[in-house]
């Protein structure tokens, strides 16, 4: 049988790749047993941070590797908190995943979110339209436009409401918080509107107050 004249080639190149995995796993691994404290190293364009990734030949092995050392960096440094959320509505019938953290949160007293959610105030926090998905119960959302250029999406069959879509805003979403099933990790940060709030709630919080 012919010896392929590349055969060579492609040996070499097969224990060379392999060579650079193991030594990746070895750096890797010297970095990750470095003590909770962040190494200045870590950062993103770091010499250690390079020096893994420069191991790693396609751009698809790349991304993989930065998503994983992000995710030890967030532990490392003490953000141990989930990077993807998810929840539903009451009676389960639709889910949602977010892929991100939350912003700020904050209590609307204004009266059209008391009547919305039934209570003193709404909590809300801003996201990016492309971290929401609906991953269950897409054909219960009923979605209504309370006022001019302002939708809000809630379940149909147990009333849930879920978001707030604002015509002139299409990249962010103003999301309801309580019908999360896993922790965001971030607090209340304030009221706003208080003005119109109900007359038989006292906000005794501590936190500052607006409108």
């Amino acid at each position: 049988m012919p010896i392929k004249k590349n055969a060579g080639r492609s040996i070499k190149k097969s224990s060379l790749t392999a060579n650079k995995a193991i030594a990746a796993a070895k750096v890797a691994k010297e970095i990750f047993a470095k003590k909770r404290e962040l190494p200045k190293a870590w950062k993103k364009g770091g010499r250690e941070w390079n020096r893994v990734l420069g191991y790693f030949g396609t751009s698809r092995r790349r991304s993989r590797t930065k998503q994983r050392l992000k995710q030890r960096e967030l532990v490392v440094s003490g953000h141990n908190r989930p990077l993807t959320l998810t929840g539903s509505c009451l009676c389960g019938g639709v889910k949602y995943v977010i892929d991100g953290e939350l912003g700020a949160v904050t209590n609307c007293h204004c009266s059209l979110c008391r009547k919305m959610s039934g209570s003193a105030f709404a909590s809300g926090a801003t996201i990016p339209t492309a971290l929401f998905r609906f991953v269950a119960g897409v054909e219960l959302l009923k979605e209504w436009e309370s006022s001019p250029g302002y939708r809000r999406v809630f379940c149909g069959r147990c009333g849930t409401p879920l978001l707030k879509k604002k015509d002139k805003d299409p990249d962010n979403l103003r999301f309801r918080p309580g019908s999360l099933d896993s922790d965001p990790g971030v607090k209340a940060s304030k009221h706003t509107h208080v003005s119109s709030k109900a007359p038989w709630f006292e906000i005794n919080d501590g936190l500052p107050q607006a409108g």
